[in-house]
């Protein structure tokens, strides 16, 4: 089992301390758990601590060549770009989330995720929590469709678009506008067989952190709009695990296999 870094054992050691105080998972109660683990534990809350240069290092430089998706390339709807960017590695273990911008479109979300966190969270029941906001750009007809599976999978058949987390609730993530945006079936969860679109490094990190209850990951996601379109093109995601095993930057695409999409409106049609 990994030892933490040096930096974080006293914050480590008060959400125990704070965890056993409130008498296990099950003392836990409302929709997000570790906030109340943090509260306990007398931290201040996460907070967006990030230079406007560290919002934008490495994400102004994709352009629309690297948002097009090929489905023979990119088959599960991700693609890893490299190492971790822009780990904050002072932040107060917990979640933030950066403001809505001048659209009301969410921005960032990300943080230190401990083991105990993803723990409380297990625990609880997903039918007790709140539904998620409606984020702006939300499509005025969410329509049944059929998203044909690649390479021999199955095809897809419903509701095309979700309500997308930039941080999934399974590690703590919000239910609120700051932390949603409009995704589509499979950049949420990738075709159903394999973890794919935002499911790729969602299960990198609640296996992880299920294997490594004493270690801490960095998970962080940045929506990438084109002008001023509602709905993004992409999502980046950043994760990087304490002792180093997983540290990548994936690319996440909000298609869907033989649809064209507006990002303006979410008008889509098939291809």
């Amino acid at each position: 089992m990994p030892r933490l870094p040096r930096r974080f054992a006293r914050w480590f050691a008060a959400i125990v301390a704070a965890f056993a105080a409130l008498g296990g998972y099950a003392a836990v109660d409302g929709p997000n758990p570790l906030d109340a683990l943090l509260a306990a534990s007398g931290f201040s809350e996460a907070t967006d601590t990030r230079s406007p240069e560290q919002a934008n290092n490495g994400i102004v430089q994709l352009g629309e060549a690297d948002l097009s998706w090929s489905a023979n390339d990119y088959p599960d709807y991700y693609r890893v770009l490299g190492t971790a960017q822009d780990v904050d590695e002072g932040a107060n273990p917990g979640i933030a989330y950066g403001d809505l911008d001048a659209l009301g479109r969410a921005t960032w979300a990300g943080g230190w995720i401990m083991g105990e966190m993803r723990a409380a969270v297990r625990a609880q029941n997903r039918n007790n929590a709140p539904d998620p906001a409606d984020p702006v750009g939300w499509p005025r007809i969410n329509p049944e469709v059929s998203i044909e599976g690649i390479d021999g999978r199955r095809t897809y058949h419903g509701r095309l678009w979700n309500r997308s987390h930039l941080v999934a609730w399974s590690l703590g993530g919000s239910m609120e506008a700051e932390n949603i945006v409009p995704g589509t079936r499979t950049q949420n969860i990738g075709d159903n067989v394999s973890p794919g679109g935002m499911g790729y490094t969602e299960d990198l990190a609640r296996t992880w952190l299920d294997q490594n209850p004493q270690g801490m990951l960095w998970y962080a996601a940045t929506p990438i709009y084109q002008g001023d379109e509602t709905i993004p093109r992409a999502v980046v995601v950043d994760i990087r695990t304490d002792d180093g095993s997983i540290d990548e930057r994936v690319l996440v695409y909000n298609t869907a296999n033989g649809w064209d999409i507006d990002y303006a409106t979410g008008d889509v049609q098939a291809a």
